[in-house]
């Protein structure tokens, strides 16, 4: 008997509460829905202004400041080869014969230079 009590009670109060729940579900899908609503008109103003419609997120911030310390950095390490590379003027004639006229003019066609007969190599000899 208490058995049948409980399982009566327990449909009566899901009669009486279903109500409320439907209630509650209802008003969250109006809540999603104007959100969706109001997100997507911010969103295709921040399109049409050029602005990331995405917020940037932590490692991305972190991987903005990375790189921009590198770029700094590279900067810093190029400038300082720059200023510290001699100045050709005071060495210009330290070894006076070294490197005049030995210039080499590269083979435009390295397959002409390699096999004079022109065309591809020739692989009859390959293993």
């Amino acid at each position: 008997m208490v058995s049948i009590l409980k399982t009566l009670g327990v449909g009566i109060l899901t009669v009486l509460l279903s109500p409320f729940i439907a209630l509650v579900l209802a008003l969250y899908f109006v809540y999603t829905l104007l959100g969706f609503i109001v997100m997507f008109f911010i969103n295709i103003v921040k399109f049409f202004q050029g602005k990331s419609i995405l917020d940037p997120l932590d490692i991305d911030k972190k991987a903005k400041n990375i790189l921009e310390a590198r770029a700094q950095y590279d900067k810093r390490y190029k400038d300082a080869v720059i200023n510290s590379a001699p100045n050709n003027n005071n060495y210009q004639n330290a070894y006076p014969n070294a490197y005049q006229n030995n210039y080499q003019v590269p083979n435009e066609n390295p397959i002409e230079q390699n096999n004079p007969s022109g065309g591809e190599f020739n692989n009859d000899n390959a293993n």
